[in-house]
């Protein structure tokens, strides 16, 4: 939100000062216009960025989970059951 303030504000004096040669009525008519599209701009392009980086750390979140997946087939695999119930023993305090 902060960005697109300073954006607006920041572009709107920029074309105020641009435009104040070619008349003050037509530079306190179009800086605005040209705040507001440009804050418009920022906001589309801070939106698409956080799409494209959302999109990635799915990507990464879904391989890290196949690769879990895997690991955990890759174990089952590797213990082989044991003939002989498997016993647990207790350990006595002295």
């Amino acid at each position: 939100m902060i960005v697109l303030l300073t954006v607006a504000i920041g572009t709107g004096i920029i074309s105020a000062i641009i435009l104040i040669p070619y008349g003050a009525l037509l530079a306190l008519t179009l800086s605005p216009l040209a705040a507001s599209l440009s804050a418009a701009l920022a906001g589309f392009l801070l939106a698409w960025r956080a799409t494209r980086y959302d999109r990635s750390q799915r990507s990464l979140e879904s391989q890290t989970g196949l690769m879990v997946a895997a690991l955990r087939n890759a174990v089952r695999r590797r213990e082989s059951p044991s003939p002989a119930p498997r016993v647990r023993q207790r350990r006595h305090g002295a």
